[in-house]
């Protein structure tokens, strides 16, 4: 298995030139990046510091990350991360050792070893790690923490609830007036918590082995790809497509084991069962891609496949590492993605005969073509 995922790993370098767009993205061994943008940036290189302007989504990777940028948006992705940026919404780390400052105006999410938090959250902060700094500042909304270790201190206000794992080392008076504490079990892995070090590496096989399937099925479902880019959602279209997935994961199993009764079906209930396994498997991965990519098209005017496909498993597998927020967007994307190809099953089979007809009407404009020469 781990020779596997090595192959897997690289694979994803030799696509990787497949999805560098110049306009989108700057890659520095090392440099400062300066400037204004106005819609979808990626930044990386193994040390870069970021000064810039953002009016739209920034993404920026590296090994070790300074930023001190205006953004709408931040995505980061680092082992050493330093920001001291002014986010008009939301700020999205993941990261070693994680330093936050400036001025934050919405959610802020976390994911590092050791995250230090020096800047006053205007919302809600989702945070996790080994040890968690949260000393001397305001948090205006909830803070949801998972952490080996808490620092907090007299001057660290939080307007909403602390959520924390019961298992937590806190360094500093918990008031449980004052907080408005919840605590709530931590979750094991394999018998022993895993280190954020140990839980990055796994995501990032968890990546590339995402990236490689999306790309292999895209292409060689061509079809099925082009009907699935065809298809148009409102607000409401969304939720509607994720409850028809939810129905369809718990439905259509029920159908399948009733086919099993009858030995005339077992047949058609066996490539059903398949179907449906490899369905479940991939459904996630659908969802994550169709969302990446209609934001690409808005904030980039970019409709590249390799460059969603790559930019929707990090962009989400990073998210996935959050606490709370991970869980919840990881289910409703499986659901979302479920919906979405059951939609495209329902259209390829509601459109099988378009490619006949177009066949047809093909012949009927070359004999046409054909007469027209005879007579002239």
């Amino acid at each position: 298995m781990k020779n596997f995922k090595k192959i897997l790993l690289v694979l994803v370098l030799l696509l990787l030139p497949l999805t560098v767009s110049a306009k989108l993205f700057d890659s520095v061994k090392s440099g400062k990046i300066t400037g204004e943008e106005n819609g979808l940036r990626f930044n990386a290189g193994q040390s870069v510091e970021q000064e810039i302007t953002n009016d739209g989504l920034t993404f920026l990777a590296g090994q070790n990350i300074k930023s001190k940028s205006s953004l709408t948006y931040g995505f980061y992705a680092g082992e050493t991360v330093e920001i001291n940026d002014t986010i008009e919404k939301d700020l999205f780390i993941a990261g070693q050792t994680v330093t936050i400052e400036g001025v934050l105006e919405r959610d802020v999410f976390v994911a590092g070893q050791t995250v230090k938090v020096s800047a006053n959250v205007g919302r809600n902060l989702y945070v996790g790690g080994e040890m968690i700094d949260l000393r001397g500042i305001t948090i205006n909304g909830d803070a949801k923490v998972a952490a080996d270790k808490l620092l907090i201190d007299d001057d660290t206000i939080i307007m909403g609830k602390l959520v924390l794992n019961d298992d937590a080392k806190v360094d500093g008076k918990l008031d449980q007036e004052k907080y408005n504490i919840k605590y709530y079990k931590s979750e094991d892995y394999n018998g022993a918590s895993a280190s954020f070090r140990d839980r990055l590496a796994s995501k990032v096989s968890d990546m590339a082995t995402g990236f490689v399937i999306l790309i292999a099925l895209l292409y060689v479902a061509s079809r099925s790809r082009e009907r699935l880019h065809k298809i148009e959602l409102d607000g409401p279209g969304y939720i509607m497509t994720a409850f028809n997935g939810l129905l369809f994961v718990f439905v259509a199993p029920i159908i399948i084991a009733i086919s099993f009764i009858f030995v005339f079906t077992i047949p058609v209930a066996l490539l059903a069962l398949v179907a449906y396994i490899i369905l479940v498997c991939v459904a996630e991965l659908f969802g994550q891609y169709y969302v990446t990519r209609l934001l690409l098209i808005k904030f980039a005017n970019n409709d590249s496949i390799p460059l969603a496909a790559l930019s929707s498993v990090v962009a989400f597998g990073l998210i996935e590492l959050i606490p709370y927020v991970g869980g919840i967007v990881s289910l409703l994307m499986f659901f979302f993605g479920v919906g979405l190809l059951f939609k495209t099953f329902k259209d390829s089979i509601s459109k099988k005969d378009e490619p006949a007809v177009e066949i047809i009407e093909e012949k009927k404009t070359r004999k046409s073509t054909s007469k027209k020469k005879t007579e002239d």
